[in-house]
């Protein structure tokens, strides 16, 4: 005896019911792992402008530094070349 599937089942309210609370259940946890990403992105933002706010002024500094000594260095040498000339 051939058995046949309905395509079609009858539809069972609960069944539906709770169908659409796992699928609500999911949107909300996507929302929510959404949510905490932005987050997550718009604190490590701030913490990333602020490092630089705070450490960049000091990076200049070092530079301006290595800058000075470098030509001190340079003009030293200049000036040697050109009292052995």
């Amino acid at each position: 005896m051939a058995r046949f599937r309905c395509l079609n089942p009858p539809k069972n309210p609960v069944t539906e019911k709770q169908a659409k609370a796992v699928f609500l259940r999911a949107k909300a946890e996507e929302v929510e792992e959404k949510t905490k990403h932005e987050k997550a992105v718009s604190i490590t933002r701030a913490m990333t402008i602020n490092n630089l706010q705070l450490g960049f002024p000091h990076v200049c500094q070092a530079l301006v530094g290595f800058s000075s000594v470098r030509m001190q260095a340079f003009e030293a040498t200049t000036l040697r070349t050109h009292e052995e000339d």
